[in-house]
């Protein structure tokens, strides 16, 4: 198989076969991932917003709840409550809330381990969805 099939089946993997399971931002849910390399998908009513590779499956999905460690987390407070935060300042206590609240109440995550090729599927995932509201747009690494 080709790097492109290769590809196109590791996204229509994620994108379309795994199971998109509630986002719950607890250390049990957190504890029922994975310690592997892989890739994962944020959704909101079935329409990707986020793709993401990582190194470590269960500490991102627990980075998920913490606004200094995920860009996806600062970019949703930021446009639905108008709040600023970066990597090195949280949001107010009142926006940490609503944020865990909508990621609880509006979001799913699917992910599955994958050993090679994690960087290149979140690139193609991006450039093939720039377009179409994902969030995590960016100039390409390579």
């Amino acid at each position: 198989m080709d790097e492109k099939r290769y590809l196109e089946s590791l996204e229509d993997r994620l994108l379309k076969k795994s199971k998109k399971l509630a986002i719950e931002l607890t250390s049990e849910w957190k504890a029922s991932f994975p310690n592997k390399q892989g890739v994962y998908a944020i959704f909101r009513n079935e329409k990707l917003l986020w793709i993401g590779e990582t190194g470590n499956i269960r500490k991102r999905m627990g980075d998920l709840g913490r606004t200094l460690n995920h860009s996806f987390r600062r970019i949703i407070g930021n446009k639905l409550y108008g709040e600023v935060a970066t990597s090195r300042k949280k949001f107010s206590d009142v926006i940490e809330e609503k944020v865990d609240d909508y990621f609880r109440k509006n979001l799913k995550v699917s992910f599955f381990e994958v050993p090679l090729g994690r960087l290149e599927l979140e690139e193609q995932v991006i450039d093939k969805y720039k377009d179409k509201g994902i969030y995590n747009v960016k100039e390409r690494r390579r």
